[in-house]
């Protein structure tokens, strides 16, 4: 997706106190460019998606994060350990995660989202009754104080029975993160 036009400001009529157009042409760029990760200290952002249909069961599964779709000055690899996402700087970190179970063995079970830190740390719990066994979905968002160098995933479960990770577009997991600054 190509990034808009940049934004021009012009100078008004009013000169008490008013910033003028290069101020705030600065001020827009520099926030536009922090916002996506750009210029030169880029902030933390990254967006991924899962295509692999995971087995699902009351034992909680890493979800694979197989496609890379933003990743700024994040470290996250397609090939090994696919459900880690490294931070490069302490501070608070937001995201969201989302993610759709097919095939379940029974509407009564509970589908569970987790993320968590450095495998072991709970981070956010998202959880629904499905209420069909054809499909369900579960997303939410998160907000954590992360220590440079702490990986950060997400797990799906549920609480009885079984099913199948989605994988159609748009219901396949899907994990954002992004650097907020010092907590």
């Amino acid at each position: 997706m190509p990034l808009p036009a940049p934004v021009t400001w012009t100078d008004g009529e009013e000169t008490d106190n008013t910033p003028t157009a290069d101020e705030l042409n600065l001020e827009w760029r520099d926030s536009f460019n922090f916002f996506l990760g750009l210029g030169s200290d880029p902030r933390p952002i990254g967006r991924f998606t899962g295509n692999t249909a995971h087995s699902l069961s009351t034992t909680f599964v890493d979800v694979a994060l197989d496609t890379e779709l933003l990743k700024k000055n994040l470290t996250h690899s397609t090939s090994t350990n696919k459900h880690l996402v490294t931070v490069p700087y302490t501070g608070q970190y937001q995201g969201y995660a989302w993610a759709g179970w097919n095939s379940l063995s029974t509407a009564s079970m509970r589908c569970i989202l987790r993320v968590m830190r450095n495998g072991s740390t709970l981070v956010a719990k998202m959880d629904n009754g499905a209420q069909n066994t054809t499909q369900w979905v579960i997303h939410g968002s998160w907000t954590a104080n992360l220590t440079a160098g702490d990986t950060i995933s997400m797990q799906m479960g549920n609480s009885t029975g079984t099913a199948t990770a989605a994988t159609t577009s748009t219901v396949r997991p899907n994990f954002g993160i992004w650097f907020a600054g010092q907590p």
